[in-house]
């Protein structure tokens, strides 16, 4: 005799799911460049879509809000790092300025610190290179994070509570 199997989900029955076509959405936009240019245009001219956009200045506004808002994510990241560090005295007295947090708790001189380090590095060269080396910093600063925690919980720490504060 079957067994009758009851399931109180909503996708069961005649329960319908509403897909978004905001995914298909994204891969058709993201591929139709390679689908209608040439290889040697993508390969040579980063400023194609400048010239078949129908409003120049959509792909300028776009590029320049792309950067800032990597720039900011990225300024404010280095600086609670660069915060937490200080806080934890894991390199004395060098950071000790960046402990100082304005009334609401933000690590203001982290981010300034983190400001001028940045502004010394984007006056030392190019920015490709310096995009590149940029990139591999913080990955390694992250693996360095995550393996740190790791070890952490490896060794179970009394005080390791591994949760983001």
């Amino acid at each position: 005799m079957p067994i009758a199997h009851s399931c109180s989900s909503p996708t069961s029955g005649n329960a319908r799911i509403k897909r978004s076509p905001s995914w298909t959405t994204a891969i058709i936009e993201a591929m139709s460049p390679s689908c209608f240019n040439t290889r040697i245009l993508l390969q040579q001219d980063y400023g194609f879509l400048t010239d078949i956009n129908v409003w120049h200045p959509f792909v300028t506004i776009g590029v320049y809000s792309s950067t800032l808002s990597a720039a900011m994510s990225n300024l404010i990241g280095a600086s609670r790092i660069l915060y937490a560090l200080a806080r934890d005295d894991l390199f004395g007295r060098f950071l000790s300025p960046a402990k100082h947090t304005s009334a609401s708790g933000n690590p203001w001189v982290s981010v300034l610190i983190s400001w001028i380090l940045v502004q010394l590095v984007l006056f030392s060269g190019k920015l490709n290179t310096i995009a590149s080396i940029v990139t591999i910093f913080f990955l390694l600063v992250y693996a360095a994070v995550d393996l740190a925690c790791l070890a952490l919980e490896w060794a179970s720490a009394p005080n390791f509570r591994g949760t983001l504060d």
